[in-house]
């Protein structure tokens, strides 16, 4: 189960990602934050696999979260969504895993997902060692 963690100051734009994921039975929507205050919690709370990250939010922006999200070293993979392209140098150089812009388009998110469940057939977490051989 792909864990995703949705960041977005309009409640509107949560709930539209959210209704696309559902068409996904991996995919699980654990929480929804409308801040970045609220994002972080939600971040530390529930670990997620993946966040969709809104840019242009009040108080922290998105990348400023990113940031802060990296800083905890943990394996979340970071995915922009916004209606602004000029913020997408800014987001690469961060170790963004993917950016999208509004509206998001079934087919863009279904790359995105596919993309993650293939990279994160090898993740270091993932591997396993036979233990009869001692080989990966």
């Amino acid at each position: 189960m792909i864990r995703v963690l949705l960041i977005d100051d309009e409640k509107e734009a949560t709930d539209l990602l959210a209704n696309l994921l559902a068409q996904w039975d991996d995919i699980s929507v654990i929480d929804k934050a409308h801040n970045s205050s609220a994002a972080l919690k939600a971040f530390l709370k529930h670990r997620p696999d993946i966040v969709f990250l809104d840019i242009q939010m009040p108080g922290s922006d998105g990348l400023e979260l990113a940031k802060e999200v990296k800083s905890f070293g943990l394996k979340t993979e970071i995915v922009f969504v916004t209606a602004y392209e000029q913020y997408a140098i800014r987001a690469l150089r961060q170790e963004a895993f993917d950016y999208l812009l509004k509206p998001v388009s079934r087919l863009e998110l279904a790359e995105v997902l596919n993309r993650y469940r293939e990279v994160s057939k090898y993740l270091p977490s993932q591997i396993k060692v036979n233990t009869k051989n001692g080989f990966l």
